[in-house]
């Protein structure tokens, strides 16, 4: 779903008062799930109360405060790394069950990617018994990094990746600099060119171009093969060909296996630097 249509579910439910106690958001850009919780907590803590609109008016005093991150009754968790601790659980837990200071609700923003398994039990008992003004909501690039009992107790909204057409060509772009600078072994200007885009991007458009560049090194691998196989090369023994096989097999498994570190926050521009000067 787009931004706008996550935003009108979240009206809905309020004007219904079936607002659930934990939501799960995910997809999109860090950005605009960011600007949804604004969004979402705006909704449940604005003063203005207008019959005629059930968005919130984003210029009472509770809304401004939300904006800027100051309202009591809205807190955001930033764990360092996108890992949640059971240290800020545990913080998480003696806040939530104390009544909200004035709003009707008291709203938990929490931006993780991952979560400790003691993070997880914990916050799995909150999930169970929230207090009735207690409003959980989780900004994460994915679902399949929580465990299912997490998931399954809270409403997912999924949002879109908003990368447009100009963004793709973009990056192919820059693919094709890196790439230039590694053939020259220029190599001030390939370590500055990665590092210009980490610095520059947010980590979904950084996961975008090492998707991008994986592929490239997929595509590169299954054509060097073709090419070998129509070379018309002698007959070696079955041992070396054996031997070969297991080199291709493991070659492609480490192709994929770039892929797979992503999901597990390792650094965009190490990971970039590796991808790109291991293959050909």
């Amino acid at each position: 779903m787009d931004r706008k249509r996550v935003e009108e579910l979240l009206c809905l439910s309020k004007k219904k008062e079936r607002l659930a106690h934990a939501y799960m958001v995910q997809g999109g850009s860090q950005k605009i799930r960011k600007e949804v919780g604004v969004f979402f907590s705006q909704l449940l803590v604005c003063e203005t109360d207008d019959k005629k609109t059930i968005s919130p008016c984003k210029k009472c005093s509770a809304c401004l405060l939300v904006k800027k991150e100051s309202h009591p009754d809205v807190q955001w968790v930033t764990p360092e790394k996108s890992i949640l601790s059971i240290d800020e659980v545990r913080r998480l837990k003696e806040e939530i069950y104390i009544k909200p200071f004035s709003a009707q609700y008291k709203v938990f923003l929490l931006e993780a990617d991952w979560m400790k398994q003691e993070a997880a039990n914990s916050l799995l008992k909150i999930l169970e018994e929230p207090p009735p003004y207690g409003v959980l909501v989780l900004l994460v690039r994915t679902a399949h990094n929580f465990l299912p009992t997490i998931v399954s107790r809270c409403i997912r909204l999924s949002l879109n990746l908003e990368l447009d057409k100009e963004v793709e060509q973009k990056n192919a772009q820059i693919i094709k600099c890196i790439l230039d600078a590694r053939r020259k072994r220029n190599w001030n200007e390939f370590f500055n060119r990665i590092n210009a885009f980490v610095k520059d991007t947010e980590r979904e458009e950084q996961e975008s171009l090492v998707e991008q560049v994986v592929l490239l090194a997929h595509a590169s691998f299954i054509q060097n093969e073709a090419k070998s196989a129509g070379a018309g090369q002698p007959q070696l023994p079955e041992r070396k060909q054996t031997d070969i096989m297991d080199i291709k097999l493991d070659t492609m498994e480490r192709i994929l296996q770039f892929r797979n570190r992503l999901r597990y926050n390792v650094n965009p521009r190490v990971l970039l630097e590796r991808l790109i000067l291991e293959f050909r």
